[in-house]
């Protein structure tokens, strides 16, 4: 689950981790109004043992969900 969160000076939080990339990255944030920044935790959980439990079976993303910075979804898509 990926959930959007208000945190105040996100601008300035971004501005530290990409203030040193080309300036047009830069420019970019510097332009982008403060209220249309979401930011966007990710978590990892502990691997389950069983996928089953009852007569709920988990398959799919919701057995084995992939991260979105993984790129793995093309990939799962074919498998």
């Amino acid at each position: 689950v990926y959930m959007a969160v208000c945190f105040v000076g996100k601008k300035k939080r971004i501005l530290e981790l990409f203030g040193n990339w080309c300036h047009e990255v830069v420019d970019l944030l510097l332009a982008t109004p403060e209220s249309v920044i979401l930011r966007r935790d990710i978590y990892d959980r502990d691997m389950i043992h069983s996928w089953s439990q009852g007569c709920v079976t988990l398959i799919g993303d919701a057995a084995h969900p992939m991260q979105p910075n993984l790129g793995q979804g093309g990939c799962m898509a074919i498998e």
